[in-house]
């Protein structure tokens, strides 16, 4: 990702089926993503590890319709020696295979460094199709817990009910 993605960002962000999961459908608005959301995006940028936030697009699509989401291999943050796993999609490729594809294919550069043990990926209890996709990658749910609520500049994101699935070192995927 790169600070010219903004608008693409914005866009997937203002879709309330999108972002239903992931602060009860509010669109995520521009300036809590230049203030906030983006500079985080940029800072995890470690392409030559293959960690970060990576642009998913179709080069073959029509202009407007390139940008089909974002995936992340990143520090996870409750568990410093893990990475996380994460994506987002617009709703035009959803059941088409293509979060399985990022996923895939950054849990293979995640699991390349034999330092990481474990690749963890989260997300709301209801989620039966990011749950679906974690399940194709051969990561294992490992619990339910609450995300708290939080607030990202004018962005109130309501507590709400999730699960962690990991992928151990070894165990498949």
């Amino acid at each position: 990702m790169a600070a010219d993605d903004l608008d693409a960002l914005v866009d997937l962000d203002s879709d309330p089926e999108v972002t239903r999961y992931i602060n009860g459908g509010q669109a995520t608005p521009r300036e809590v993503y230049v203030e906030h959301i983006l500079p985080r995006i940029l800072a995890h940028a470690d392409a030559a590890r293959g960690r970060g936030y990576f642009a998913i697009v179709d080069d073959d699509a029509a202009a407007g319709e390139r940008f089909l989401g974002w995936a992340h291999l990143r520090p996870d943050h409750l568990e410093p020696t893990w990475l996380e796993l994460g994506y987002r999609l617009h709703r035009r490729v959803w059941g088409r295979g293509v979060a399985t594809w990022a996923g895939a294919t950054l849990v293979r550069r995640g699991l390349a460094d034999a330092s990481v043990p474990v690749i963890s990926a989260r997300t709301d209890v209801d989620n039966r199709a990011s749950r679906r996709v974690m399940e194709k990658l051969g990561m294992r749910l490992a619990g339910e817990f609450e995300f708290p609520a939080a607030t990202i500049g004018t962005l109130a994101i309501p507590a709400a009910q999730a699960v962690l699935y990991v992928l151990k070192r070894g165990a498949g995927g």
